[in-house]
């Protein structure tokens, strides 16, 4: 495959990446989980083969929890952890972390976007860096972890590579990524690549030391935003003499200029600086990345929060590390009752969101700064 291909995969059409660690997403379609599970398990220090269902008898990871979770398991995990971001963005009014979205606007300037913390405006764009990257998972009888790949490309921002299954755009999360010389090397844990196809629900686990429970090849693609397609004007066929209103859209390309990143204020402007048709737009059209940078505090807080839902969903697995969570469940005597729940995590998460928002306050709303 020719280096930075792209056989129609839809370049400058929006495409959503789910980056929920599972290979099977079981959240809503449009929903992107700010903490992965790949994250969670870094986070709580549990050993990465058990976190993925594996059994490992060389006694090489030395972590907190060696528990061994079910895909089951971590399907919970994933629900919980979709439950508290869903609670908390719905409090906070923006994403937990920066998340891209396409949004029809009424004409207004300057702009006033919901989602605070703006990041920045653009097309999300996916293009192919080299489809079906073979993996080597052992040699001579040795296994190799961390599996490492490297690839040609353009592409000089590690932070715009991305790793899929192959012909998917689920991602898998590479511990690092790097470039030079135009050769990207990935470095993806080998517990991370476990067949999806493989059942890791039953006895006895998957062995970590057999090459067949692992999948054999990757995609590694490029996902950026094109800022030249940010945001365009919209208007609908029923003045200035365009035909009646139909489902045809008349566009025009904008310019964005974001004046207030927080507040997510922008200013529009039409990019031969007329507008084509004779009265201004419906609407005004805006592909953007919003969200609070990624943080280690508001992953931790998501966690926490998570863990007091997990009773409702696995109980009969409360056991499985319970050190992670135990505390967290624990009933809150110290500030009670939380609008997201009255034990020890909730509490802890809605404190910090009630501090944390960005938008209308006081008897006589105004603008929070």
């Amino acid at each position: 495959m020719p280096i930075d291909s792209d056989p129609n995969i839809g370049i400058g059409t929006p495409i959503v990446v789910p980056a929920t660690g599972v290979p099977y997403p079981i959240l809503p379609g449009d929903q992107e989980l700010s903490l992965t599970l790949d994250r969670y398990q870094e986070l709580m220090n549990i050993c990465c083969s058990a976190f993925n269902g594996l059994l490992r008898d060389d006694g090489v990871e030395c972590c907190i929890c060696n528990a061994i979770w079910t895909q089951s398991d971590r399907y919970a995990m994933t629900i919980a952890i979709g439950m508290a971001e869903e609670m908390r963005e719905q409090e906070l009014g923006y994403h937990l972390s920066p998340k891209y979205d396409t949004d029809d606007f009424p004409y207004s300037f300057p702009l006033i976007i919901d989602k605070k913390h703006l990041v920045t405006i653009g097309l999300q764009t996916i293009t192919n860096i080299s489809l079906g990257v073979s993996l080597l998972l052992s040699a001579g009888g040795v296994i190799i972890d961390p599996v490492v790949i490297t690839v040609a490309t353009t592409v000089t921002d590690p932070s715009e590579i991305i790793v899929t299954y192959h012909n998917s755009t689920i991602q898998i999360h590479p511990s690092s990524i790097t470039i030079s010389g135009g050769i990207a090397t990935i470095t993806i844990p080998r517990c991370r690549l476990v067949d999806p196809d493989v059942q890791s629900n039953c006895d006895p686990p998957l062995r970590y030391d057999d090459d067949d429970n692992f999948i054999t090849e990757v995609d590694v693609k490029r996902l950026w935003y094109d800022t030249t397609q940010g945001a365009e004007y919209v208007w609908f066929g029923d003045q200035c003499g365009l035909p009646p209103p139909t489902l045809t859209e008349y566009t025009q390309a904008a310019y964005a200029r974001i004046e207030d990143y927080r507040r997510s204020i922008v200013k529009m402007y039409p990019l031969n600086g007329v507008f084509t048709y004779c009265t201004q737009p419906n609407y005004i059209r805006v592909h953007y990345v919003s969200g609070r940078r990624n943080s280690v505090r508001t992953e931790m807080e998501t966690a926490r929060l998570a863990h007091t839902l997990l009773p409702t969903i696995i109980p009969e697995r409360l056991d499985l590390c319970s050190g992670c969570w135990k505390g967290d469940q624990l009933v809150d005597e110290k500030f009670g009752p939380s609008p997201y729940g009255h034990l020890v995590g909730a509490s802890a998460a809605w404190l910090s969101d009630s501090r944390a928002k960005v938008g209308q306050g006081g008897k006589f709303p105004s603008m929070r700064r």
